[in-house]
């Protein structure tokens, strides 16, 4: 009978590379042999490379939420039922053994204060200056240098992010803090051991918390955004900033008029997405606006000359209006949008046929916040993986 090492190694790699990171962590503990396969694989670069592909182009569907009911981080993996592919089933997973582990510095976490790339979470605790990485495939974990941290106060902003340059091949934190008129950028590349200052634009203004902004920060193909609203206006204005995660420049970006109406602004929530690697952005109505107001979905698309630093907004479909309140949240793929109603559960909304699946049954108001998750074995340490 044929034995794993008698296949080619190209054959070997191959099967390797579509299987889920906890599936090649419990074949280590079969044999020797086997481990020492498994761990050279997740040491390669390109290996490591190739599974995040892999595992982007799974047909499952995994999203993390966050439970403000007992500020505890969890995931949920989607799959279609094989009886019935019209239904969807889903296994949960805790992530919270990750961040106790480092003490109660993560004990008050909010959607503002995770961000992710690739298979890592960046845990952010504002009240304590603490940011931490995690990869809860790998079960790898590094807390970052202290970052810098001004005296808050009511005239305190934050922005961060975590996201991949492709160009260098390598993963970065930014972080822009600061009041009024005196901001500080600064960066942190995976692999370093400190924060570097970068430049800031004068005139550039870190605007105030969005006050009408379930999720207004992602990161998409090299760049991080973040939803904001413009101080010394009389409307406050509503407008978006990108970093650019390979040039380490920030850009202004303009949002669709009618979204900075004062009037828009005052009956809808606003949050941002990904759907098929583009920026979504999606208004819905206030409760009481429920039964007049649609949810809108609006994409962003680069300018016809390349200029990434002004692109424009296209509308691509509204939902309802249908009299009930609904949160859209996520992309579980291509055409399946993930909707949160109050008070019924979780549904996937297939934007082409317009048909609804029922995931969970039941209240979800502690479904705090949720992204799109890839199980990777990307290092949290900028380097390969070395367990």
């Amino acid at each position: 009978m044929a034995i794993l090492s008698d296949l080619p190694e190209d054959i070997i790699a191959e099967i390797m590379s579509w299987l889920p990171p906890e599936s090649l962590f419990r074949s280590t503990c079969v044999q020797k042999s086997w481990y020492t396969l498994v761990k050279n694989r997740i040491k390669n670069p390109l290996f490591v490379a190739k599974h995040l592909n892999n595992s982007k182009n799974n047909s499952t569907s995994s999203f993390v939420f966050e439970s403000l009911k007992n500020i505890s981080v969890g995931c949920l993996t989607l799959y279609s039922d094989e009886d019935n592919k019209r239904n969807l089933r889903y296994v949960a997973e805790d992530f919270e053994p990750l961040v106790p582990k480092h003490g109660d510095a993560f004990s008050d976490l909010s959607d503002n204060g995770i961000s992710h790339c690739n298979g890592i979470i960046c845990f952010v605790d504002y009240r304590k200056s603490r940011i931490l990485l995690c990869n809860p495939s790998t079960r790898e974990t590094k807390l970052l240098p202290d970052p810098y941290f001004a005296e808050r106060d009511n005239n305190f902003t934050v922005r961060f992010g975590l996201g991949y340059d492709c160009i260098a091949n390598v993963y970065k934190v930014v972080r822009v803090c600061g009041r009024l008129f005196n901001f500080k950028a600064q960066v942190y590349t995976l692999g370093d051991d400190a924060w570097r200052d970068i430049m800031l634009d004068h005139q550039f203004r870190i605007i105030d918390s969005y006050p009408l902004c379930k999720v207004f920060h992602l990161y998409c193909k090299g760049f991080y955004y973040w939803l904001a609203r413009k101080h010394g206006i009389a409307s406050k204005q509503s407008t978006m900033h990108s970093f650019d995660m390979h040039n380490e420049e920030f850009h202004t970006v303009s949002l669709p008029d009618i979204v900075q109406s004062l009037e828009y602004r005052s009956t809808c929530y606003t949050s941002l997405t990904e759907w098929n690697e583009t920026v979504v952005l999606f208004s819905y109505p206030r409760d009481k606006f429920v039964k007049t107001k649609p949810i809108e979905m609006w994409v962003m698309h680069q300018s016809s000359e390349g200029n990434k630093n002004s692109p424009y907004w296209t509308k691509y479909l509204s939902i309802g209006p249908g009299g009930i309140s609904k949160s859209p949240t996520i992309f579980l793929n291509s055409e399946e949008l993930l909707i949160k109603v109050f008070d019924k559960g979780l549904f996937s909304y297939n934007i082409r046929t317009n048909m609804v699946k029922r995931i969970h049954k039941g209240y979800v108001r502690w479904f705090l916040a949720s992204f799109r998750y890839v199980k990777s074995l990307v290092s949290v340490n900028g380097s390969t993986l070395d367990k």
